[in-house]
Formats: C-alpha cells, structure tokens, sequence
C-alpha cells in the first residue's frame, strides 16, 4: 500500500478508487467476517426451506391428481402443528440467539483509535481528534488495530457502509452514533452513503486506506506538521488569490488565516486522490475544473463557480496541488 507524497503520483491514486475493495461475500475485517457468516448460514437455512416447500408443493400437487379426496399426509392438526409451529421454532430461534450472539459481538472495543466522521451533501469530514488532523473523504487507518467512529451529519441522514469491512451506520443530526471497524489487510476499501440524501447521493463515496502501523505512524506525524511556507513568486500569487477571491470563508488551510468550516479542509488537497468525494482524480487539470465550475462535475454540490482572476489562475492551482 502506498502513500502518495506529491501531486503528480496523487493523480493516479484514482485507480485506488477503482479498485478498492467494496464486497461484503470478501471480508477484510473481524466486523464483516462476523456479518458474512451470519449472511451464509441464513441463506443456507432458507434455502434449505424454501426447497423443502417446493417438494412439499410437488408431493401435494401430484397427491391430488392421485385421489379424489385428498388428506394432509399427517392429518389436518399433526400438519398443522408441525408445520406451522414446531419447525418454525426450531428453525427461528436458534437463528434468533445466533443473531443476538453476533449482534452482541459487534459492539466496539473500548481501547480503539477514535475518528470522528462527519456526513455532509455530499462529502465526508474526518477528524482524528488525538492528533488535531483534519482530512475529507479518506479514511486513514492502521492494519489489525481497531477504529473507532463515533459519527454525525451537518444536514440529513446520511449512513456509512463499507462493505468489506463492517455494517451499516446511519449518521444522524444532532446524535452521535458509534461504529467500529477493524482492517486486517492493507489496501483501499470504497464506503459509501447507503441513505438516500439528495442529488448526488451516489457520488458520496469514501475511501478507507489500511496501512502498516509503521506507515501510519509516519503519516500522522507528516499531517501535523505546519503547511510549509509559500516560498517562490508563483505560489505567493496563488496564496494571494486563494484569500483575496473569499475561499477562505469556507475552507480551512491550516497555519494561514483561511479558517473556513463550509467547506472541506484543504490543508493537504495536494496529496488527496480525488476531488468531489470520489467523483475525479485529483489532478491539475481537474482541480482547475472544479475550481472554475464545480456544478459541471457535480450537478447540486454547494460551491458555487469561482471567478478567479485570469492571471491568478495557475498560480492558484499550483498553490493548492503543493499542499501536501
């Protein structure tokens, strides 16, 4: 699993997208382990049934063709009795208390990485409150170390559901409610809204990116570093521009006075792997599109066009795909 470290390779983390893992037959985590085989011995079970009533249908179908004064084979209450209340509760309640058993499993740990996720229409904020890091739309996590997410909307219901890793979880405003995962291998795994919430509900994904906890280690102490200075005239121009035309009213660049809570935090744009929750790569020539006109690439998001000056222009992408 990589960490891409500059905006040129950034550009190809796309693929990650791509390919992530978003299959719950495949678990890839204890959490979704539990729920597939929970999945599988209900389908067994019911498939067996829904067999059974088959051949049962048949046996009765050709019993009347047979006699002209068909009976249940066991009598009208035998019948009755055991097919409508003994094999039922012998089928319904052991698949009762395996639920519950497994339902009590998946209650999270209490010693567990905290995450606090936050769905908005129609993005994603993620905030590692032990380290003061703030990201959008990836998920940064350690291999075979639990996480916990303790989760919230700033609008509608949204639900987080990876699901090669865990469940599924309604984000609710004005509620926190918990969930918890637990990556066992290292790769890129799609989440995704699994709430109806509006326009582009279906462009709401999110990446969870499991890495060795060597690597993870590595990368929270490379997000709280301070944002380098903009040091050569380009960039200057394009930080300029970046306050002058209001971006910071709604975006966060940490260690300059754009504190926006609008928008995503941009402190390290230059090393995300897409823009629009999944919905581009991220690259120059995209950042330059969305910046200009974002409703072209995602119809109903709540950013308007920018009219950046037109000498202001590519300095101010640069600025942004340097921020890593």
């Amino acid at each position: 699993m990589k960490i891409y470290a500059n905006p040129q390779s950034a550009a190809n983390r796309i693929e990650e997208f791509l390919e992530a893992k978003s299959s719950g037959f495949h678990p890839f985590g204890p959490v979704a382990a539990m729920i597939s085989d929970l999945w599988w011995v209900m389908l067994a079970v019911f498939t067996a049934i829904f067999l059974l009533v088959l051949v049962l249908l048949a046996l009765g179908l050709l019993r009347r063709r047979q006699s002209k004064d068909p009976q249940p084979p066991l009598g009208d209450i035998r019948f009755i009795t055991w097919g409508g209340l003994v094999m039922p509760a012998l089928i319904l309640v052991p698949l009762l208390v395996y639920t519950l058993i497994t339902t009590k499993k998946l209650q999270p740990p209490g010693d567990a990485l905290t995450i606090r996720l936050t769905g908005y229409m129609w993005w994603w904020d993620v905030q590692y409150p032990e380290s003061g890091i703030t990201i959008a739309n990836e998920i940064y996590v350690p291999v075979g170390q639990p996480v916990r997410l303790e989760m919230t909307s700033g609008d509608v219901i949204h639900s987080f559901w990876p699901p090669s890793l865990s469940g599924k979880t309604d984000l609710i405003p004005g509620q926190t409610t918990v969930h918890w995962l637990q990556v066992d291998q290292a790769g890129s795994y799609r989440a995704q809204c699994a709430e109806f919430c509006g326009l582009q509900h279906a462009r709401m994904a999110l990446l969870v990116i499991a890495v060795s906890p060597e690597e993870f280690a590595a990368w929270t102490t490379q997000r709280q570093k301070p944002m380098a200075v903009a040091e050569d005239a380009t960039k200057q121009q394009g930080q300029r521009a970046f306050m002058n035309e209001g971006c910071g009213e709604c975006h966060t660049i940490r260690g300059t006075a754009a504190q926006g809570k609008v928008g995503p935090d941009l402190t390290h744009i230059g090393s995300r792997s897409s823009l629009g929750a999944g919905v581009v790569a991220n690259s120059y020539g995209s950042l330059a599109g969305w910046v200009a006109n974002p409703q072209a690439l995602k119809p109903g998001n709540r950013m308007p066009p920018s009219y950046v000056k037109a000498e202001d222009y590519h300095p101010l992408i640069t600025y942004l795909m340097s921020l890593e």
